[in-house]
């Protein structure tokens, strides 16, 4: 998938959701067709965060294989490669304050994209 298409399609949704600064955020997001909703299969706290995040699976048989940190304008910023476990610590003191997009990918190669917001 066009790494374009799905940062709008994520824009798009999360400028869409009317989701209010400090709420915990949605635990669904619409396919890019809009003909289904899928379940979140991480949570990524804390959120907002200064130094440290945390990204936990929800089920205990999958394991994040990377996770990929994007400015909001798309600009790669950080990746972690061959991560094999189910919850991982990430150190984001280098990432100037602002909004980022955290794409992970998971052993069943099913990749998600959450919005992380850096104090």
């Amino acid at each position: 998938m066009n790494i374009k298409l799905l940062f709008t399609f994520f824009i798009a949704f999360t400028l869409s959701s009317a989701s209010v600064f400090g709420q915990s955020q949605q635990a669904y997001y619409k396919s890019q067709d809009n003909s289904q909703k899928t379940e979140k299969e991480a949570v990524v706290y804390p959120n907002p965060a200064r130094d440290n995040i945390s990204i936990k699976l929800n089920n205990p048989n999958l394991k994040l294989k990377s996770v990929t940190i994007y400015a909001i304008i798309g600009v790669q910023v950080a990746e972690y490669n061959n991560l094999n476990q189910n919850t991982i610590d990430l150190r984001i003191d280098k990432l100037k304050p602002g909004r980022y997009l955290v794409k992970y990918t998971l052993s069943n190669n099913v990749q998600q994209i959450t919005s992380l917001i850096k104090e």
